[in-house]
C-alpha cells in the first residue's frame, strides 16, 4: 500500500486573488479598451480606499477616473447553499475513522519509474465581491448602470468558463525533486520538463524575482458560478460643497471547484517514514491577484508567430517588483531554457544571424499581449528580459516558442560531427552555429 509522505494545502492568498483577478479581467472586457483609467482589487472598504489612495502616488483623482474597485470578502467560504455541500465529494473525511479516503483523491502526476504520484483533494469554495465604479459625473454614473443591466445577467447564477491556477506547497515540489534526482534550484527547466511529463494536467512556473522564490501552479480548467446582485447608484462625495465623485455599487459571487489539498504518496520509502505536513508556502501576507489566461496559448499563430516550425517550449509567470513600480524592472530567465538552446542562441549572436532563427518569445500582462520594443526588451545574448514602466499588480507572462526542426536538424549535426571526430565547427564546410 502506498505511504502519503506529506500534505499540504492551497494557498489561500493566491487562489482567492486568481479569482479576483478573473472578475476584474471580465468586468474590463465588457468595456471599451482602456475604458478604466485605474483599477485595483483591495481588502480595505472601498470608500477607506478611496481616501488611502488619495496621499499615494496612483491617485484616484479626476483624470484617474473611471476607476474600478474590488473588495472580497471571505465570509461564504463554507455557505451550505454550495453546491455539492456537505457531500463527501468535497468534504476531506470519511464517515467512518475520520481520515481522507484515498479513493476520494484525484491524481495530478505519476511517475511510475520512481514510484510517486502528486494528488489533491477536491474543494468547492464561495467568494463575495463588493464591487464599485468610480465616475465623474451623474449622467456618467446613470448610463453606465443602464450599460451593464444591459450587458450582464442580474440576479440569477450563470456559469463562466475560465482557467485557474493554484500554486502547489513548494516542500511537495523539492521532496519530488530529491526522489527524482533533480537540483530544482539550479536546474528549473529540467524540473518543470519533470512535472508536465508526469502530469496530465499543465503545471505552470512563476519566475523568481529579487524578491520573492521560484514557484509551481497546475492550471485546470473551471467553470465558476457567478452571481450579479444588488445595483445601487449612490449620491454624490461632496468635497467642499461640491460634486467630486459618482459611485456605482454592486455585488458578485464566485462558487467554485479547487485543489483544495495537495498529498505526495508513493511506495513505501526508508527516507519517508514519517509523514511530514508541509504549509502552503504563502510568500505574501496579503491578497495577491495573479491573473490566469483562459487558455495557456500553446499555438505560436495565436502569439502572432505564423510560422508552423515553432512550436511552444516552456512558459513562465512573473511579477515585477514593488519597489521598482511604473519604472524598468529586470529578470533573468536563464535557468528556464536548456543549456544547449542558449549555446545555440549565443551561437548565432556572435555569428551575426538573427536569433528568430532559433527561438522567439512572447510576453503578455493579464490578458493582453505586449509590444516588444515598446513596453518590453530581451537580452537573448545574458538571458534576460526588462520590462519598461513595471505594474507589480500585473501579472506577466512570457512563452517562448522554438524552432523545432531547425533546432533538431542542428543538434543531429553537432552530434554527427563529434561522432566522426571532426571539428564541430564545420560539416562539410559549412559553418555549424
Amino acid at each position: 500500500m502506498n505511504n502519503i509522505y506529506c500534505t499540504g494545502t492551497s494557498s489561500s492568498a493566491h487562489t482567492y486573488g486568481n479569482v479576483a483577478s478573473m472578475l476584474r479581467e471580465y468586468l474590463m472586457s465588457i468595456f471599451p479598451k482602456d475604458y478604466f483609467k485605474y483599477t485595483r482589487i483591495t481588502t480595505e472598504l472601498v470608500s477607506r480606499d478611496l481616501k488611502k489612495d488619495r496621499m499615494n502616488r496612483r491617485d484616484v483623482v479626476r483624470h484617474d477616473r473611471p476607476a474600478l474597485i474590488i473588495r472580497p470578502s471571505f465570509g461564504a467560504l463554507d455557505d451550505d447553499d454550495r453546491f455539492l455541500a456537505n457531500t463527501y465529494l468535497i468534504n476531506a473525511t470519511n464517515q467512518f475513522n475520520g481520515t481522507i479516503g484515498r479513493n476520494m483523491l484525484h491524481p495530478i502526476t505519476r511517475d511510475s519509474n520512481n514510484g510517486i504520484s502528486l494528488q489533491y483533494f477536491l474543494n468547492r469554495d464561495k467568494l463575495e465581491f463588493d464591487v464599485s465604479i468610480v465616475v465623474n459625473t451623474l449622467f456618467t454614473q446613470l448610463d453606465l448602470r443602464k450599460d451593464l443591466l444591459n450587458k450582464i445577467n442580474w440576479d440569477s447564477p450563470w456559469f463562466f468558463e475560465t482557467s485557474l491556477e493554484s500554486m502547489i506547497p513548494r516542500q511537495m515540489i523539492q521532496i519530488m525533486s530529491k526522489i527524482a534526482g533533480i537540483d530544482m534550484e539550479e536546474e528549473p527547466s529540467t524540473m518543470l520538463h519533470y512535472l508536465n511529463s508526469t502530469s496530465q494536467f499543465a503545471i505552470t512556473y512563476k519566475m523568481r524575482n529579487s524578491s520573492s522564490k521560484d514557484e509551481y501552479f497546475m492550471y485546470y480548467g473551471v467553470k465558476i458560478l457567478l452571481n450579479f446582485t444588488g445595483m445601487d447608484i449612490s449620491d454624490a462625495n461632496k468635497k467642499n460643497m461640491v460634486d467630486d465623485f459618482y459611485t456605482l455599487n454592486f455585488k458578485v459571487s464566485a462558487e467554485f471547484n479547487l485543489p483544495g489539498g495537495y498529498y505526495l504518496v508513493g511506495i513505501p520509502r526508508v527516507d519517508f517514514q514519517d509523514k511530514l505536513v508541509v504549509s502552503s508556502d504563502d510568500q505574501e501576507t496579503n491578497f495577491f491577484p495573479i491573473f490566469t489566461v483562459r487558455n495557456l496559448l500553446f499555438d505560436s499563430e495565436a502569439n502572432g508567430i505564423h510560422d508552423h516550425n515553432f512550436k511552444m517550449l516552456c512558459t513562465s509567470i512573473f511579477k515585477t517588483d514593488k519597489s521598482r513600480d511604473m519604472r524598468k524592472d529586470t529578470l533573468v530567465f536563464g535557468s528556464l531554457i536548456a543549456n544547449p538552446i542558449v549555446d545555440m542562441v549565443r551561437n548565432h549572436i556572435h555569428h551575426g544571424i538573427p536569433v528568430s532563427t532559433v527561438i522567439r518569445a512572447c510576453v503578455s500582462r493579464n490578458q493582453d499581449v505586449i509590444v516588444e520594443g515598446t513596453d518590453y526588451k530581451i537580452d537573448w545574448l545574458n538571458m534576460t528580459l526588462e520590462i519598461f514602466d513595471s505594474d507589480y499588480t500585473a501579472t506577466y507572462r512570457v512563452i517562448f516558442f522554438i524552432n523545432e526542426s531547425y533546432v533538431n536538424s542542428r543538434m543531429a549535426q553537432i552530434m554527427e560531427s563529434e561522432k566522426r571526430d571532426i571539428d564541430p565547427g564545420t560539416i562539410d564546410g559549412t559553418r555549424e552555429f
